[in-house]
């Protein structure tokens, strides 16, 4: 396959063998398929992003927990970092 964008960053894809050349529009730019890949991957809305990171906190939570439980006082501090690491990626 051949792959393009246009300005709006569709992609559009035509076969290799040049059957379908006659479709491409000079105004499309030529892709790879990873970059076509790319660009039809669904992007999170704020809100879905920070559900991940909440969902990763909580399972942080429960990490310190267990650590708390077990004495372990390092890894408390670990996860402790992770989690501020965490928070600052929300949106």
């Amino acid at each position: 396959m051949k792959y393009f964008k246009d300005a709006q960053n569709n992609v559009y894809e035509f076969e290799s063998d040049g059957s379908q050349d006659k479709f491409i529009r000079p105004e499309l730019t030529p892709i790879t398929k990873a970059k076509a890949d790319a660009l039809r991957a669904p992007v999170l809305s704020n809100a879905e992003f920070n559900a991940i990171v909440d969902a990763q906190l909580d399972a942080a939570d429960l990490k310190i927990i267990r650590a708390i439980t077990e004495g372990d006082t390092a890894r408390i501090e670990e996860h402790k970092a992770a989690q501020a690491a965490l928070r600052a990626t929300r949106k």
